[in-house]
C-alpha cells in the first residue's frame, strides 16, 4: 500500500471552483479526483519501490495547481486522457529536473484550458521527454526574447576563406560563453530536430544594424581569438561572420503557447 502522504496528496489536488459552469459539465471536484487518481496510479510504484521523491512529487502537484489557478474558472474543462495520462507518466521520470517538470505542469494546465485546447498536441509529451534541462532553458530564453522583440538574431562563425563552420548558433544571450557554446549548439540542433525552430542560414535581416548587438558581445572577441590560435598551423588565421536568423515553426509556436506561456491568447503571439 502506498504511503499515507501519497494518498493524502492525491486527495488534495485542487482545481479552481467553477460555479459559473453549466450543471451538465464536469465539476471541478470531479476533475480534481480524476487527476488525483492518475497521480496515484503513476507515483505509487515509486513509493512501493522505496524511491523517495516525496518533496519533488509535492512540488509537481503544487506547480500543476498554480498553473490551474491562473485559468478562469469558467474556462476549466476535463482534460483529454491522451494528454494528461502520458504527461503525468512521463513527468515521473523527470521529477527532479525543475525546468522539465515545469513544462509538464504547464502542459497539463493547458490541456484543461478551453482557450488553449487548439494549441495542445499529443506530440508535446514526447517533445518534452526529449529535452534536456539546457534545451528547456534555451527554448524559454528564445521565446522570451522573441516576445520582447529582441529575438530571431543569430550568428555563425566560419574559418576565414573557408566553407568550414567553426561556431554556429551564436545568440546575444548572457548565459552563453566559450565554455558552453558547444552545448548550446547541440541544444539548438535538438530544437531544430524536434521541429520547434527553423534556421535559414542563407537568410538574414535586411537591416544589418540589427546585428550591431554582436559588436560589443564579449564572447565574439573571445571566439575570434580562439579561432586565430587554433588555425595558425593551417595558415588560416581569420574568422568570417555570417548573419542569419531563426524562427519558431508553427509547431514551435503552439508548443510555446502550451508549455511556456500562462498568458492570454492575445499575449502569446510570437513576434
Amino acid at each position: 500500500m502506498a504511503a499515507e502522504w501519497l494518498t493524502s496528496l492525491v486527495q488534495s489536488i485542487k482545481v479552481p471552483s467553477d460555479i459559473a459552469k453549466s450543471a451538465l459539465g464536469p465539476s471541478a471536484e470531479n476533475i480534481g479526483k480524476g487527476l488525483g487518481n492518475i497521480f496515484y496510479l503513476v507515483f505509487s510504484p515509486l513509493e512501493k519501490a522505496h524511491i523517495r521523491k516525496e518533496a519533488e512529487i509535492r512540488k509537481f502537484k503544487e506547480e500543476v495547481e498554480h498553473e490551474l489557478s491562473l485559468i478562469a474558472p469558467e474556462k476549466i474543462k476535463e482534460p483529454p486522457l491522451n494528454i494528461v495520462g502520458p504527461a503525468i507518466e512521463a513527468a515521473k521520470y523527470y521529477i527532479e529536473h525543475e525546468e522539465i517538470r515545469g513544462l509538464f505542469a504547464k502542459l497539463l494546465a493547458s490541456a484543461m484550458d478551453k482557450d488553449k485546447e487548439k494549441f495542445v498536441h499529443p506530440s508535446f509529451v514526447e517533445i518534452i521527454k526529449q529535452l534536456s534541462p539546457l534545451d528547456a532553458h534555451l527554448v524559454k530564453t528564445l521565446y522570451n526574447r522573441s516576445n520582447m522583440g529582441s529575438g530571431h538574431l543569430i550568428l555563425d562563425i566560419y574559418s576565414n576563406n573557408s566553407a568550414v563552420i567553426v561556431y554556429k548558433y551564436i545568440f546575444p544571450i548572457e548565459s552563453m560563453d566559450s565554455t558552453n557554446i558547444r552545448e548550446y549548439s547541440t541544444s539548438m540542433d535538438n530544437l531544430i530536430r524536434l521541429g520547434l525552430i527553423s534556421v535559414d542560414q542563407d537568410r538574414s535581416f535586411a537591416k544589418k544594424e540589427r546585428y550591431e548587438v554582436f559588436d560589443d558581445y564579449p564572447l565574439i572577441a573571445e571566439l575570434k581569438d580562439k579561432i586565430v590560435e587554433d588555425h595558425k598551423s593551417l595558415g588560416s588565421i581569420g574568422a568570417r561572420f555570417v548573419h542569419t536568423s531563426w524562427l519558431f515553426t508553427d509547431l514551435g509556436q503552439n508548443f510555446c503557447s502550451t508549455c511556456l506561456s500562462s498568458l492570454s491568447e492575445e499575449q502569446i503571439e510570437i513576434s
